[in-house]
């Protein structure tokens, strides 16, 4: 059986988690930071350069279209038919905003179908997503 003393040499049965809690909560903060970019590595999407342009992240919908012609609803895969659906279930497609991330080498007249599927759906503010010419 243990025995306790009042003194310093007394030994002490009870396990200090805070250690464990430091490395978890840091462990969370990094996969909180580096899951976006997981998120988006996941695409076979090359986005064309520009030389100027924003970055904005509050977009309601992020539509995203590969080289091959296959289409992503936040992430989702989605066809033709699936894509139709969802943008006539917009709540609000007047104050929707909708970004178009479409590889650079999708032909042009597939983004600009893609684009007045998108405005026909009612949505008016519709972008076209890119990344700086230097991080191509």
């Amino acid at each position: 059986m243990v025995r306790y003393k009042k003194n310093e040499d007394s030994l002490v049965s009870t396990i200090n988690i805070t250690p464990f809690t430091d490395v978890i909560l840091v462990l969370l903060i990094i996969f909180m930071i580096s899951a976006p970019g997981l998120y988006q590595a996941s695409f076979k999407i090359q986005l064309p350069g520009t030389n100027s342009g924003g970055n904005r992240s509050d977009y309601t919908v992020t539509i995203a279209a590969e080289k091959s012609g296959q289409m992503y609803w936040n992430g989702e895969p989605i066809d033709d038919q699936q894509l139709a659906e969802r943008l006539a279930g917009l709540k609000d497609p007047a104050s929707s905003r909708i970004l178009i991330n479409a590889d650079s080498d999708l032909a042009h007249g597939k983004v600009v179908r893609l684009v007045d599927r998108v405005r026909q759906s009612g949505a008016t503010s519709v972008y076209v997503g890119t990344v700086p010419e230097n991080q191509r």
